[in-house]
């Protein structure tokens, strides 16, 4: 079956119906498919229309509670299948509920710059160093599991801009290649922005945004378009409220260990498989070695079941780096593509998980004699 007919746990199609007819999802579903589709009050954004025909478009949900983690998967899903999906293909999220302390748009604005900081730390790809993580370099864009998007807010707040307008919270997150073939100074690209922002004076009662402008260009702040205020422009005067450039310092590229919640083998089934491609599941017996090796590709183990000893290199390291550690029922491990690493299972053996990212096969190297490379 093709990918553009799959729904996942955390991706959902235009015009599917997953989900009951009498719950929020279904009803945000219908309502935003309404609006964008309608042909007397014409969307503004072309490009989202497109893909909600095209159904290359992709929906997540977040209930309340734990948005950042649940924001945080839902990317990683997107980000690893949003190349398949081709050049017209967006992200939208709605929110079940919205964190803000009040119902203002300065409010609404601090927990939604609060909310992408928060996500970006579950982020165990690197940031793409071709992309600023400093909000004010032209440079800057929001980047998850390496790939750059372009985010934009709506929220029930907005009256007067339309276009920024919808029942709950929902944000977009639009892959930075989908502008590739659009770019400013390309005949299709001002034939797009001349049509988008017409429609934008016909839809808004609020006039264009002062902020708007084109990535790259030393003059434009990319961040200062994501979340708009109802006309004023002022939400976004100054710097930024939040900072990525940790973010960018302290990115996994080493070997990190995190505790989970113990679950079962379907449950980790279900939050673990990717959207396209498989996982592996691995039942050790008592002492098994898998002996000294590396992959081409991120790898994450999750432990359901007994125990192993984990030893791994540091990056580009020799056996004097390596570092042991247990791992025990719940406890995930994060491989970056590369690590030269071995597994031994305890005395009652280990059942895990290994999970290649995205889901893709990965390209195994023995390294059987690392440990004696120096001796």
């Amino acid at each position: 079956m093709s990918i553009d007919m799959l729904n996942s746990e955390f991706l959902t199609i235009p015009g599917s119906a997953p989900f009951p007819s009498n719950t929020w999802k279904s009803e945000v579903m219908a309502s935003f498919e309404k609006r964008m589709l309608d042909p007397e009050n014409k969307f503004p954004c072309i490009f989202g229309v497109d893909a909600v025909v095209r159904k290359t478009l992709r929906y997540g949900f977040i209930d309340a509670g734990a948005c950042a983690e649940q924001l945080a998967a839902t990317l990683r899903s997107f980000t690893s299948i949003c190349e398949e999906l081709g050049r017209r293909t967006s992200l939208v999220v709605f929110f079940e509920s919205w964190n803000a302390p009040e119902e203002t748009h300065e409010s609404y604005y601090q927990e939604f710059w609060e909310l992408l900081e928060r996500t970006a730390s579950f982020d165990e790809v690197p940031w793409p160093s071709e992309y600023a993580a400093d909000t004010e370099d032209s440079g800057f864009e929001y980047c998850f599991n390496g790939i750059p998007m372009f985010v934009v807010v709506n929220t029930p707040l907005h009256t007067a801009r339309r276009s920024r307008q919808f029942e709950r919270v929902a944000i977009t997150f639009q892959p930075r290649f989908v502008f590739d073939d659009i770019k400013a100074g390309t005949k299709p690209g001002d034939n797009a922005r001349k049509v988008i922002r017409g429609r934008i004076d016909e839809y808004d009662t609020a006039p264009l945004t002062a902020t708007i402008g084109n990535y790259g260009d030393e003059t434009n702040s990319e961040w200062r378009q994501y979340y708009l205020d109802d006309g004023q422009d002022v939400i976004s005067q100054g710097k930024c409220p939040v900072s990525f450039m940790t973010r960018k310092e302290t990115k996994v590229t080493a070997t990190k260990i995190f505790q989970e919640t113990d679950l079962g083998i379907a449950e980790a089934a279900a939050k673990f498989l990717p959207t396209q491609g498989g996982i592996e599941l691995q039942r050790d017996a008592p002492g098994k070695v898998h002996s000294w090796h590396s992959h081409s590709v991120h790898e994450t183990l999750v432990v359901l079941s007994g125990d192993m000893v984990a030893e791994y290199a540091a990056p580009g390291g020799g056996p004097e780096t390596v570092t042991e550690d247990k791992a025990t029922a719940g406890t995930r491990i994060e491989l970056p593509a590369g690590t030269i690493h071995q597994s031994t299972a305890g005395d009652q053996g280990c059942v895990y998980f290994i999970i290649p990212e995205g889901g893709r096969a990965a390209h195994t190297v023995s390294h059987g004699d690392f440990l004696s490379e120096s001796r």
